[in-house]
């Protein structure tokens, strides 16, 4: 059985990436150029005393006229 995030890439164009094993935000960059976003797994939600992991980047590309994943 597939999780509810990857079902939901499968079907949905805009998903990029999923995965929603980790907890954790996402750190967006951005900018007339384009942009840039990290999705971040922290280790511990139950405390201010955690430890944070980049497990995923991506690069959003301005080519003038629409956005695009890089």
């Amino acid at each position: 059985m597939k999780r509810y995030d990857e079902l939901n890439a499968v079907h949905n164009k805009e998903i990029v990436w999923a995965d929603g094993r980790h907890r954790g935000y996402i750190r967006l960059h951005i900018n007339h150029h384009g942009g840039h976003a990290d999705f971040i797994a922290i280790s511990n939600v139950e405390s201010r005393i955690y430890d944070t992991k980049t497990i995923h980047s991506v690069n959003i590309i301005n080519d003038g006229t629409m956005l695009h994943f890089d």
